[in-house]
């Protein structure tokens, strides 16, 4: 299936967006007592384009299992995986016409996508959105027997607020067999999210 030239209209804004994807299973019930719709949705190589949202760009296996109110919907699990990257949660989205998002996240990924090195880090907590004060996230980060240019055998852990003012590592604890880092981390102006 592929949806090109979309447009989401939400809080008086705008938004262009294009899906696409394979192997398509949805299905839902309607319970006509709470007016609520429950199903799930299942997609093999799924991309979606998002450029005016906090995840601009997605491309992997998605599932999702959820119930559909009048003005709100609940992800009872779901699962993103791109391979060397995956994610998954549950949570919810409150007030469909001003969308407040709110999920509890744990996700796995690999040093590489960052450029810094390769090895295996890992990341849990919650994740929310709004238009009016864009996207928050604030959790747990580790990683393991990382490889950067400068040293290997890296072990990290630490906490991660990631906001579109930056990213900022707090409590941070690292080890390698060249020493040991204590302290805190800021990275400085960071705008979106991409997982390719």
């Amino acid at each position: 299936f592929t949806v090109h030239n979309g447009l989401f209209t939400y809080n008086q804004t705008q938004a262009p967006f294009a899906f696409s994807g394979r192997d398509l299973e949805l299905g839902f019930t309607y319970s006509p007592a709470d007016n609520r719709y429950d199903g799930a949705m299942r997609s093999t190589a799924f991309t979606a384009d998002l450029p005016g949202f906090f995840l601009p760009h997605f491309a992997g296996d998605l599932s999702t299992e959820l119930s559909v109110f009048a003005d709100s919907i609940t992800l009872h699990k779901f699962r993103a995986d791109a391979g060397r990257h995956a994610v998954e949660g549950l949570g919810a989205i409150r007030d469909l016409l001003h969308p407040k998002v709110t999920l509890k996240l744990s996700a796995h990924s690999d040093l590489a996508a960052t450029r810094l090195g390769t090895g295996p880090i890992a990341t849990a907590g919650v994740f929310s959105y709004s238009a009016e004060e864009s996207y928050r996230y604030e959790g747990e980060a580790s990683g393991r027997d990382l490889v950067t240019a400068y040293a290997a055998g890296i072990n990290v852990r630490g906490r991660v607020l990631l906001t579109p003012d930056g990213a900022r590592l707090a409590n941070v604890a690292a080890t390698s067999p060249e020493g040991r880092f204590t302290g805190e981390v800021a990275v400085p102006g960071y705008r979106t999210l991409a997982v390719q």
